[in-house]
């Protein structure tokens, strides 16, 4: 019997969309992705409400700021909700944004900022990336009249934003003690992007372990995504990881098909072409491992309670 459909909006937590004529990828970058716009996202699109993820090799957070006042011009484009995620690095720092700025920003649909580990990051380095966090839930902007500041203000606090990032598993791990007991990071949630990059060999071992109890805390998301990255041609070997994180974590779990599905391992400046990763069927596939309860929290559930205000 096949299983019944979640009920309600469902979310897709991970996709990007790519239009280097207007908005020009970094000079410096680790690949090259095809055009992938977002009416071609929107045609392709399994869910009813998306989280749009600017990329570690765009130059800025423009490309996703007009795709989602595009979404907010032409309502017909999607029913349900569009969400941004903004990258924060060395090219595109926090620091210079203004309050007003991020409340704009939030009003476009911005919910997330992302650290990235991966290309362009130090994401081995746990230091690093506690540091990286910290930056972003201490987020200070003093705004001053004349000169004199007249408040302190914790915009990314405020705005009830959450931090996302790509990190190995052994960072996650090293990081359980610092989420668990920082008082800076009190009220904030943080996503693991890409099922914290676990590979199906992780399964059993005390990284894995580490990354559980940082679930189960309720402090940690993860994102059901990419599984193709780490089990290529084979995503069923991430069966008994997926399993396993709905059984001890079922509030934890987002999903995300990681769309247009680009093949980072490509180095080159000019685009290289797709995986070839067919999102149905790997979300058809971690549907038949989850239980209808589980699917639900997935789909729904947990983006609706992180990402719907």
């Amino acid at each position: 019997m096949a299983m019944p459909p979640p009920t309600g909006g469902t979310w897709d937590c991970h996709v990007h969309c790519f239009e280097p004529d207007r908005f020009p990828f970094k000079t410096r970058r680790a690949y090259t992705p095809r055009r992938a716009p977002l009416d071609v996202l929107l045609q392709q699109l399994l869910t009813t409400n998306v989280m749009i993820v600017q990329a570690s090799i765009e130059a800025s957070w423009h490309g996703l700021l007009a795709s989602l006042e595009d979404c907010g011009k032409r309502p017909k484009l999607l029913s349900g909700l569009v969400r941004g995620t903004i990258l924060a690095d060395a090219s595109t720092p926090l620091s210079g944004l203004t309050h007003g700025q991020m409340e704009r920003m939030h009003l476009l649909g911005v919910r997330c900022i992302r650290l990235h580990g991966v290309y362009g990051g130090s994401g081995h380095d746990p230091a690093w990336a506690q540091g990286q966090i910290t930056a972003l839930a201490e987020h200070l902007r003093p705004i001053d009249s004349n000169g004199i500041i007249i408040i302190i203000m914790r915009p990314v606090q405020s705005l009830g934003w959450s931090v996302s990032a790509q990190l190995p598993l052994a960072t996650w791990a090293q990081l359980k003690h610092f989420i668990l007991t920082d008082k800076h990071l009190a009220g904030l949630s943080i996503v693991a992007d890409h099922i914290a990059c676990v590979a199906p060999s992780d399964y059993g071992s005390d990284a894995l372990h580490d990354l559980v109890e940082l679930l189960q805390s309720g402090r940690l998301y993860i994102k059901i995504s990419a599984l193709h990255r780490r089990s290529p041609h084979n995503i069923h070997a991430k069966k008994d990881i997926v399993t396993l994180l709905a059984r001890v974590a079922p509030r934890a779990l987002l999903w995300g098909s990681d769309w247009p599905h680009v093949d980072t391992s490509q180095t080159d400046l000019e685009a290289g072409p797709l995986q070839g990763v067919h999102a149905g069927a790997e979300l058809a596939a971690v549907q038949s491992w989850l239980s209808a309860q589980q699917l639900q929290d997935m789909l729904v559930n947990n983006p609706c309670r992180l990402f719907g205000n």
